[in-house]
């Protein structure tokens, strides 16, 4: 399960439980995915072209895409809702990895927060 926010102009990945937050979605190959989807501002729409997916986010309202990676890449995410000024440099990418390779930048992830959470001057809950 990953959950994904559309922003003005960014789209940020939570992996529960891990209180990881990353700009790029990382993902093992062969593992089915949950990615529940919402807008913080404004319509925007998750677009993966390469996997044929695409499924709008709505303020206020939670969608979700199931799917399952099934090959190792890297492969561009694009806002396809026009959502303001900046709505053609809202890119980012899905890296698709072997479960080791995913395991592997999970725990560093955590590794990073955890630093940055030990000298934040605040945290936003």
């Amino acid at each position: 399960v990953v959950n994904a926010a559309g922003m003005q102009y960014a789209w940020l990945f939570t992996y529960p439980d891990t209180e990881v937050v990353s700009g790029e979605l990382h993902l093992p190959v062969g593992r089915e995915v949950l990615l529940n989807i919402t807008a913080n501002d404004v319509l925007h729409a998750f677009w993966v072209p390469e996997f044929r997916l695409k499924q709008d986010a709505i303020p206020g309202r939670q969608s979700e895409i199931r799917f399952t990676p099934t090959l190792e890449g890297t492969y561009p995410v694009i806002c396809a809702e026009l959502c303001g000024a900046y709505h053609g440099a809202m890119k980012t990418q899905v890296v698709v990895e072997s479960p080791e390779s995913f395991t592997s930048w999970l725990q560093s992830q955590q590794v990073a927060m955890a630093k940055e959470k030990a000298t934040a001057m605040a945290t936003n809950p």
